[in-house]
């Protein structure tokens, strides 16, 4: 669904049944109608340190130690994040993919308050959402990993996508 100044809406549901709406830019990943996020076509690495200036997180992967190796991360609420939000803030991944597919989250939904900034995640194997199979990520494969945020002020939320490919 698309709202006025190009965003794209997205409907995310809470552990306890309420059902919010978080925007995104426009020409970021899309929704196909599986319900898989479709990466775009080139891809920067899952490394280093992701984030946009005033945004409210940053991701930071960490290298992977080879092949059969976890992909991890720590995600950061910003000072930004922290005011926005307010005293408190749940995140969750609702649809993320792997090179195309849905896949179950890898991240469970997390409510913490915003002062515990640090929020741990990793990747090695998932489950696609359609079919119920099982894979392990290697090298090269594309991941859409979108973040939902809702903060503890009224209408305080927002998303947060990354899409990058496994590093070796």
């Amino acid at each position: 669904m698309r709202i006025s100044r190009g965003l794209a809406v997205s409907a995310l549901t809470l552990a306890a049944g309420a059902t919010v709406l978080a925007a995104a830019p426009a020409g970021a990943a899309t929704t196909s109608g599986t319900g898989a996020i479709k990466p775009p076509a080139k891809l920067k690495t899952c490394s280093g340190t992701w984030a946009k200036k005033g945004g409210v997180a940053k991701v930071v992967f960490h290298k992977r130690a080879g092949k059969g190796q976890k992909l991890t991360w720590d995600l950061y609420i910003t000072k930004a994040g922290k005011d926005w939000f307010g005293p408190g803030v749940i995140t969750s991944i609702e649809k993320a993919s792997v090179n195309g597919k849905a896949i179950k989250s890898p991240y469970k939904t997390t409510k913490a308050p915003t002062r515990n900034t640090n929020f741990k995640g990793s990747l090695l194997n998932y489950t696609l959402v359609k079919t119920g199979k099982t894979g392990t990520i290697k090298k090269g494969d594309r991941l859409v990993l979108p973040w939902h945020f809702l903060g503890s002020r009224m209408g305080h939320m927002t998303s947060y996508t990354v899409t990058c490919k496994v590093p070796a």
